[in-house]
Parts: structure tokens; sequence; C-alpha cells
């Protein structure tokens, strides 16, 4: 349940704002498992900043009805490398988790197609970008010069495709000033603060 608020607050950010459509699939040892609670979560990520009030799997779909969001749900054998995992579409941003240790951490395991495996911190950047050599050592200098930490990265690409997705964990003040700097310092196709 916290993986799928996460993972809704996430593309509620992404979107900014409410999607037309929602599609949760529950993948793996978790497939037959009752979506609703699951649903609930990820409504109540998504749709926490308009304060609408705590959401449970009996009211989740008739108040996302009401706020104009189409519910579907699946559920599939393979989850891949993971015992589990649960992906949601939102319209046209797609990501999935998974739990990880003892402690059971939320760990993203795909964002926008780009397979990756990261915890996310309380604030985190994502870039899309055609990969080029020393887009990673501009990110750094930039962030770096604006006092901004990074703990933890990971680069995820697709089959085919010259592109790159990388998601930064940061610590420090990521203002629009810094956004700006990074937004004129490389050909970006997205760039997205993610603040959870």
């Amino acid at each position: 349940v916290p993986a799928c608020k996460m993972m809704g607050h996430m593309v509620s950010q992404i979107l900014d704002g409410t999607p037309k459509t929602l599609k949760v699939e529950l993948a793996g040892s978790i497939r037959d498992a009752d979506p609703a609670p699951l649903v609930a979560a990820v409504l109540d990520g998504g749709l926490s900043y308009r304060r609408i009030g705590s959401f449970t799997a009996a009211n989740a779909e008739s108040i996302a009805a009401r706020h104009g969001i189409s519910v579907s749900t699946s559920s599939a054998h393979d989850a891949q490398e993971y015992a589990s995992a649960v992906s949601i579409v939102a319209d046209n941003v797609e990501v999935a988790a998974t739990l990880y240790g003892t402690d059971h951490a939320p760990r993203i395991v795909s964002l926008m197609g780009y397979k990756i495996d990261i915890a996310p911190a309380k604030c985190s950047l994502v870039f899309e970008y055609v990969d080029a050599p020393g887009r990673i050592g501009v990110i750094g200098t930039i962030l770096g010069e604006a006092g901004v930490n990074i703990t933890t990265m990971q680069i995820g690409t697709k089959a085919g495709e010259g592109c790159a997705l990388v998601y930064i964990n940061v610590e420090g003040e990521v203002d629009d000033e810094v956004l700006e700097r990074l937004r004129s310092a490389i050909d970006l196709r997205n760039l997205w603060k993610i603040v959870l």
C-alpha cells in the first residue's frame, strides 16, 4: 500500500494534475490479491494535493469516477526478476514498484518504460534526454554549484532507442533557477522534480 501511494503521488507530479485513466496491474505472487486496497492507495497518493479525504477499498472507485478518472485493473503471472510488482499507467505515465529487503522498502523498477531499480528519496530529479557523453558530468556540476548533493542515482535505457532516463535522489534546495540552468545546459526531453 505505501508503494502504491508513493507511485500515485509520483505520477500526479509528472502529469502535473489528475489523470483521466488509471490502470493498475498486479504481477507475480500478488497477482491474485484483491486490487481494491492498492487502487485506493494509488488514488490517495495521486489526489493528495486536492485534500479530498481518505480513500478506502470501498469508496476509491466511486471517488475516482466523481473526479473523471476511469479505473481498470489486471493481473500478470510474470513480475520479471521480482517476486511481485505493481505497475500503474496514469494516462501516458507508467511506473512500477516492488518491495525490497526485510523492511519491505518500496523500489521503483520501471519508469516511463525505462528499466531502473532505485529507492526514491524525499526529493528526486528525473531527466530524460538523448544519450550522449558528458551529460551526467554537466548535471553533477550544476547541482554541485548549487549546493545540492546527489545521494543515489540510476540510469535506465530502452532497447533500440538512443535516450536515457536518469533518476537522481538529492539533498538540498532545488529551486526554479537550478531547474532552469539544467534545462538550458542539456537538450532535455523532460525534467521532473518529484517530492514525496
